[in-house]
């Protein structure tokens, strides 16, 4: 079994440290250099092992990424990297310039856990960059890498939501005999409606 945790915020570190996973998420933005467009914070990051995630991948294109330590790291920044603990996006004497890891594994029992510093890399932005990135090929890598895959979206962003949005996720995971009813009713109502109406 594979975990693959992404994560640029550091509330996974609790998770990791339940499983006896050594990888640790660094608080603090990635900013470089070597970046994509003309944002600091929109990093190129650069594979150094093959492994069955950076297969086909010569670059990944992170925004607002995170540190890791632990693991065994298979993309790091470039040299041209910091932690920006000011947020300012220019490099300060407080800030250390270093190829940052940003995706790591290491095994735990008989599985292996997978951590990815930016789980923005998954949005549709973010896969539809220019081609000489590789985003799409290394989601396309995550995806296909195992043959029964599940997401965990209880602590995302999109778990929280509200008006239309909130009605079709709860549509979506209601029970089918939740949906029978609640049709029913509504086919009810629109019939003795329409007799008032007549």
């Amino acid at each position: 079994n594979t975990l693959f945790l992404a994560d640029d915020f550091g509330t996974g570190n609790k998770l990791l440290q339940g499983i006896g996973s050594s990888i640790l998420i660094i608080p603090g933005i990635l900013a470089s250099v070597d970046r994509a467009y003309n944002d600091t914070y929109a990093i190129v990051t650069y594979p150094v092992l093959d492994h069955k995630l950076t297969r086909n991948v010569s670059s990944l294109v992170l925004d607002k990424g995170a540190a890791l330590e632990g693991g065994e790291p298979l993309i790091k920044t470039t040299l041209m990297s910091w932690i920006d603990t000011d947020n300012n996006g220019r490099i300060t004497k407080k800030e250390m310039l270093g190829k940052y890891t940003v995706l790591t594994h290491e095994p735990i029992g008989k599985g292996e856990v997978i951590v990815l510093s930016d789980p923005s890399v998954f949005i549709n932005a973010m896969g539809n960059l220019d081609d000489k990135w590789n985003n799409r090929m290394f989601v396309h890598n995550v995806i296909s890498s195992n043959e029964h895959l599940l997401f965990d979206q209880s602590n995302s962003r999109t778990a929280d939501t509200n008006g239309y949005s909130m009605i079709f996720q709860n549509l979506r995971n209601a029970p089918v005999s939740s949906l029978i009813f609640v049709s029913v009713l509504l086919l009810v109502l629109f019939l003795i409606f329409q007799k008032k109406i007549l």
